[in-house]
């Protein structure tokens, strides 16, 4: 009897070891994210934590193992190349923006703000569409299909700007798409990780930079020189204290908006 309770206990420790962990997901042993430790309003059940990162190749400089991202109006610092968030479980899509940050700007419009990108800065847009399907042990399993977008032209306080048509789900990377790798077809490369549904993490499909590493970490550097104060874009009334990289940082309250 003794022996079966000590095993019920290891049963019951071992559980929470690795419901604490299940972000590290296909990137290995990575603690970017405690998905336990965020505080919610919400049901956890309701949110997952996404886990993104780019492919720097064999690149070793700080510029490439912690450079920073942006989502929802908050700056995310990666750990080895690989970052991570909180958003709703029900999002189908995201957008990654390609775009040295000194391109953008934040153009005020009650009761939203809107990111708006400078004319004729080089950027691209990209959309990630997520797609749940069965395998054949009849599991689910997340895939994203990643096309090319466009960025909207909208009439702000009598202006034209060019602007991100879903800010809301906007990932922005602080590369140009040009410091990325192509295939034949001049499309971008991704690599892409297939990964079980549940609800704590759900991975997205990695960009590849060029080999070109000298070229790689002057951009990253410079995007690091001029990073902008890409506050929220979102009513600050809507926002919550959310705990990301082992940092308390202000993120939109999307699940309530």
């Amino acid at each position: 009897m003794h022996g079966l309770r000590l095993f019920k206990i290891f049963i019951i420790v071992s559980l929470v070891f690795l419901s604490g962990n299940l972000c590290a997901g296909f990137f290995g042993e990575h603690d970017c994210c405690a998905c336990t430790a965020v505080p919610l309003d919400e049901a956890v059940h309701e949110t997952v934590c996404y886990v993104g990162g780019i492919d720097f190749g064999n690149m070793q400089s700080p510029e490439a193992s912690e450079f920073t991202v942006w989502y929802g109006g908050n700056s995310i610092t990666a750990r080895d190349s690989v970052f991570c968030f909180r958003e709703r479980n029900c999002v189908t899509h995201l957008y990654y923006l390609f775009v040295n940050p000194k391109n953008t700007k934040i153009i005020d419009e009650t009761p939203l703000s809107h990111l708006a990108i400078c004319p004729d800065a080089a950027c691209s847009l990209y959309c990630l569409d997520r797609q749940t399907t069965l395998n054949m042990a009849n599991e689910a399993i997340v895939t994203w299909h990643v096309k090319s977008a466009r960025l909207a032209q909208k009439k702000i306080n009598g202006e034209i700007y060019t602007v991100v048509p879903d800010p809301q789900n906007t990932l922005i990377i602080p590369l140009e798409e040009s410091f990325f790798a192509k295939d034949a077809q001049g499309d971008m490369v991704w690599k892409y990780h297939s990964l079980k549904n549940n609800d704590c993490s759900v991975t997205l499909p990695v960009p590849v930079s060029i080999r070109d590493e000298e070229k790689v970490q002057n951009a990253l550097e410079e995007a690091a020189l001029t990073m902008l104060d890409l506050r929220s874009i979102h009513p600050a009334s809507k926002c919550r204290c959310a705990c990301l990289d082992r940092c308390n940082v202000l993120q939109a309250d999307y699940a309530n908006s």
